[in-house]
Parts: C-alpha cells; sequence; structure tokens
C-alpha cells in the first residue's frame, strides 16, 4: 500500500503532466481568430508563419512540463516528508513558465499582424473593445475602462475572462488572493508545526 508522500508525489506528477497536456493543446481550442490573444483574420490561422508560433509554444510547454516533473521528482527522492508543501506549492511555478511560453509567442502575433497588414471586421463591444488588442494585456488579460462588460469571452482557450477595469472584478480578485494567502498561510504554519506533517 502506497504511503500518503509516494500518493502525493504521484498527485503531483499527474497534475503537472495534465497542465502540460492542457497547456499544449490549448492553441487548437482556441477560436481561429485569435493568435495568442491577438485578433487575425480566421483564413490566417494556417499560414506559415502563425503555425510556427504555435509550435514554438507547443515546445516552451513540453520544456516547462518537463523541469516541473523533474523538480517534483528531485523534491521527493530528496526531501519525501515535503512533499505535502511541494503539492501546494510548486503549480504556482507553472505561472511563471505559462507566462514565459506565452507572452513571448503574443509579442511575436502582435509584430506578424502588424508586419502582414491584417485588418480584421469589428467584433462586438464586450469581446475586445472599440480599439481591438490594445485592451487586451498580454493577450489575455482585458482592461477596458469604457466597456461596462464585467465578463468577456477569453482570447485565448475556451474561458470566459473579466474586465479587469470594474470595480467589482478588482474586489473579487483582490478577497480570493487575500482568501488564498490566508488558507496557505495557515496550512503551512500548521505543516511546520507538525500538526499536518505525512
Amino acid at each position: 500500500m502506497m504511503d500518503e508522500n509516494t500518493a502525493l508525489f504521484t498527485i503531483n506528477l499527474a497534475v503537472y503532466i495534465l497542465c502540460g497536456c492542457i497547456f499544449v493543446i490549448m492553441p487548437r481550442l482556441t477560436a481561429k481568430s485569435f493568435l495568442f490573444g491577438v485578433k487575425i483574420p480566421s483564413e490566417q490561422a494556417g499560414c506559415p508563419e502563425a503555425v510556427s508560433l504555435k509550435k514554438q509554444y507547443v515546445r516552451a510547454c513540453l520544456l516547462g512540463a518537463l523541469f516541473m516533473i523533474f523538480m517534483c521528482v528531485i523534491q521527493y527522492v530528496l526531501w519525501p516528508k515535503m512533499t505535502l508543501l511541494a503539492v501546494m506549492y510548486f503549480p504556482f511555478l507553472l505561472i511563471p513558465l505559462c507566462f514565459a511560453a506565452y507572452v513571448p509567442n503574443w509579442k511575436k502575433a502582435l509584430r506578424l499582424k502588424e508586419e502582414k497588414r491584417w485588418h480584421t471586421a469589428e467584433m462586438p463591444f464586450t469581446e475586445t473593445g472599440p480599439d481591438g488588442d490594445k485592451h487586451w494585456f498580454w493577450g489575455m488579460f482585458y482592461h477596458n475602462r469604457d466597456d461596462p462588460a464585467y465578463i468577456v469571452r477569453s482570447r485565448f482557450g475556451t474561458n470566459i475572462g473579466f474586465n479587469y477595469a470594474r470595480l467589482p472584478v478588482k474586489i473579487g480578485i483582490t478577497i480570493l488572493l487575500l482568501v488564498l494567502a490566508a488558507i496557505y498561510a495557515w496550512l503551512t504554519v500548521n505543516f511546520l508545526n507538525g500538526t499536518l506533517q505525512t
């Protein structure tokens, strides 16, 4: 029978493999009219430059997932009693790795759109706002004070997104982050004091 640390290690590995797979297939799930959050004509989604950007992103995601799996194995081999903390904190390393894979391709997609002079029809106000790409920070975060919408269609993946310029969204995100920080602080303190030792 598996001990708790081994079970947590297995869960950790499964999370990184799953996240790696999700990040790799995300460009295929995104609407064809978006290239890393940049609005492009849908008929250009298969152009060689766009395909090349997607391949670069997939390679970066695979390297990131392999790095996380390597870190997970090293932690388990050297400090098996810290596996609970690894399960709690290692997933946060996925955030900068995701940005490291995504943001350079977003910048290249913006340059590609400019070089190719791709012009697109206006989308509904709540999706891109009146000025299109300029309201999408890193192609992921929508910030438009002139748009009254709180929820918008995300430009990457199949999710919904938020208009981070709206006060209720800012308050909601702040509360969520504070609650998460409090939970993590409580769990970490209890673990280090021996209450949650596995």
